[in-house]
């Protein structure tokens, strides 16, 4: 064999198998494993497919998948994520308590990105993986399914995450629905009742059930919400600005209150507001949600929903580090409540 050949065999990687065999990485990884989970023609496929290539599988890479890396990866939706920087404030302190390290990237909400990032680590053979996933639009919904390592979604969770029930896997979520309901406690026990909400994106399975626990307990408790008070946002400052801005712009009755489904929507209403010198609580309060470090430091300090972070953090570092056991456990899906910080922004509502 020529060194050309030496060097084409080092360079052959399971990705390359995975793209002419027309399957995903962690399949291809499966039946060269010997996995009974695949079954006959998929494995004749990809077996093909790799004497084709002449791929030969990295003995390093192997003995990595037998025995503990102590590395986890986390991908996630990027530094702008201001709340998602908190979860990895909190996965990185407890891995290092752990001994485990912590490999970091972000996906940008670009599917094609986060495909490539999660075949990345998952050819690593890190010890598992903490995802919150681009949205029901994700590319690797398959690969999850399939991989061989604990994966833990969390914030971003998907609907098919009924399906862990026989995998290593499992989901990390707040209770949103009732993330909603608190919002819309908090704003009508002040006499708040012509109300408006800035949603997150609406592929994001955490925005609709935040928008349906808030305007459903609105109607609930005898409340109101114009369809025109209803905007979607995708959860940046931006958004929360051009949101606010489009509901001020109808000559019908503005609300007396508006809750943005993230802090930093909440920060760019408050902002339109003062434009519009519209005082902040006195004219219309606003809540948010998440509870980031710079919430109390606006003025007026935000009221919002804050999440626990440090609980949610541990809780998907010990579903890996059990091997997916979720600490000994059988559980798949760990539900946490968030909690109402009340600051400045919301008053009782002087229009009734």
């Amino acid at each position: 064999m020529s060194k050309l050949d030496d060097w084409m065999m080092i360079m052959i990687t399971l990705k390359d198998v995975a793209q002419l065999a027309g399957y995903s990485v962690s399949t291809v990884s499966r039946a060269l494993n010997g996995s009974s989970r695949i079954d006959n023609e998929t494995r004749t496929v990809i077996l093909e497919a790799a004497k084709k290539l002449n791929y030969q599988a990295n003995l390093n890479a192997k003995s990595l998948r037998t025995k503990s890396t102590r590395l986890i990866g986390i991908i996630s939706e990027g530094s702008t994520n201001y709340m998602f920087s908190q979860y990895i404030q909190y996965i990185s302190d407890y891995c290092t308590s752990l001994g485990y390290g912590l490999l970091v990237a972000n996906h940008n909400n670009d599917p094609m990105i986060e495909e490539r990032l999660f075949n990345n680590y998952y050819q690593r053979g890190i010890d598992g993986m903490i995802l919150s996933l681009v949205s029901e639009e994700s590319r690797i919904f398959r690969s999850i399914l399939d991989s061989t390592i604990p994966i833990v979604l969390v914030d971003r969770y998907l609907v098919f995450e009924h399906h862990f029930h026989d995998t290593c896997h499992a989901s990390i979520v707040l209770n949103n629905m009732g993330a909603g309901r608190m919002a819309a406690d908090c704003l009508m026990d002040l006499g708040h009742r012509y109300l408006a909400c800035i949603t997150g994106p609406m592929s994001v399975g955490l925005s609709r059930e935040r928008t349906n626990g808030f305007v459903s307990r609105i109607y609930e408790r005898g409340g109101h919400i114009d369809n025109k008070h209803l905007v979607e946002g995708n959860f940046s400052f931006e958004s929360g600005y051009a949101a606010a801005m489009q509901i001020l712009g109808y000559s019908e009755r503005l609300p007396t209150a508006i809750w943005a489904e993230n802090d930093m929507m909440a920060i760019g209403v408050i902002k339109a507001l003062a434009e519009r010198s519209i005082s902040v609580p006195d004219d219309i309060s606003v809540i948010g949600m998440d509870d980031v470090g710079f919430s109390r430091m606006i003025t007026p300090p935000l009221t919002t929903i804050s999440q626990p972070y440090k609980d949610m953090a541990t809780t998907a570092v010990d579903v890996i580090a059990s091997g997916g056991t979720g600490g000994g456990g059988k559980q798949k899906r760990f539900v946490f409540d968030g909690a109402l910080v009340m600051r400045d922004s919301v008053t009782e509502c002087r229009d009734k």
